[in-house]
């Protein structure tokens, strides 16, 4: 049997272990995953709080086109925190994948062709996505405001060239089980 699934495995909970180590910095703070995943819920519990207090004790004064724009705006915020929290699943997901196809070709003793190929895909969008925000998080821009990013991007962006590499080492030569070697 190869090694190659144990090194997918590897690889893959080495970017679910990012998940909670400092993902970003923003002005000396580094921030988790987790906390970012935290944070957002807790901010929507404040947020669902606030909306529920403002439609229970109407402003008076308050005409109905002002209400509408502050119901605009509690339904803007809460879509916000909604798309941060998807986001951060979608760039954790690759590595999750990636350990998910390396542990069950682990257990069966072989990874063949489809399992090369699936971590081969989901390293390659996983790179790309993760690539981007840390493109993003290298701007200019971002660093000018105090943002940079933090060793879970970079652990997120080395799991995933290695599944886009070990996948295509796997469609080269699969893994069909036997001896080791």
């Amino acid at each position: 049997m190869k090694a190659i699934k144990f090194v997918i495995l590897g690889f893959g909970v080495l970017g679910l272990i990012a998940f909670f180590l400092p993902y970003a910095k923003i002005n000396g703070t580094s921030f988790s995953a987790m906390q970012i995943m935290g944070g957002v819920s807790l901010a929507q519990d404040a947020l669902s709080a606030a909306k529920a207090k403002s439609e229970a004790m109407p402003v008076e004064g308050m005409d109905e086109e002002v209400q509408a724009q502050v119901d605009t705006s509690f339904k803007e915020l809460d879509e916000t925190l909604d798309t941060i929290k998807g986001l951060m699943i979608v760039l954790f997901s690759p590595a999750l994948l990636m350990a998910l196809i390396g542990g069950i070709g682990a257990a069966r003793g072989k990874l063949e062709r489809l399992g090369g190929g699936g971590v081969m895909a989901v390293g390659l969008i996983g790179l790309g996505l993760n690539g981007l925000f840390l493109a993003a998080w290298g701007s200019t821009e971002v660093k000018a405001e105090g943002g940079d990013a933090a060793i879970a991007q970079y652990l997120l962006v080395l799991s995933c060239t290695a599944g886009f590499v070990l996948g295509l080492l796997t469609l080269i030569k699969p893994d069909r089980g036997g001896k080791f070697g």
